[in-house]
């Protein structure tokens, strides 16, 4: 074997070797952003999910007079699923801070809306008021979790 031959085919083999190693490279960084992105959504639909659980627990526990101790089960359903919500907003756009920041803004008035006042009070009255502030609060969440997402 010559020279001329050997030396063209170590070329060529080094070449296609490096070229399979920058291919496994590029296909692992697209195959981990994809994880990273499908992670990002399914924490999004859980923001989502919750968020309206957390509305229809409040609209409904809102919508009569206290009637204890059964009240007692939903509100702690209500504070469980607003904690959460705050967790999964954290874990979520903590890369971001200014979109951790718009989110617990939008997480505090659904909070608001659905405890202020006389929750937990044996003397609650139906608000109809209240569950009005509760489906605004709920959606515009909803709709803030789905921009900032776009912005991660």
């Amino acid at each position: 074997m010559t020279w001329e031959i050997a030396l063209p085919a170590l070329v060529g083999a080094g070449v296609a070797l490096l070229t399979s190693a920058g291919e496994r490279l590029i296909a692992r960084f697209f195959d981990h952003s994809t994880q990273r992105e499908a992670r990002y959504d399914a924490d999004l639909a859980a923001i989502e999910r919750v968020t309206f659980e957390v509305r229809d627990l409040a609209t409904a526990y809102w919508s009569h007079d206290a009637e204890m101790p059964r009240d007692k089960i939903t509100e702690g359903a209500i504070v469980g699923r607003l904690t959460f919500v705050s967790e999964l907003a954290e874990a979520l756009f903590k890369p971001k801070e200014k979109l951790l920041w718009e989110m617990d803004m939008f997480i505090n008035r659904l909070d608001v809306s659905c405890t202020f006042g006389n929750f937990g009070g044996q003397s609650r009255k139906a608000d109809a008021g209240r569950i009005r502030e509760i489906e605004i609060a709920a959606y515009r969440l909803a709709h803030a979790a789905l921009v900032n997402r776009r912005k991660l």
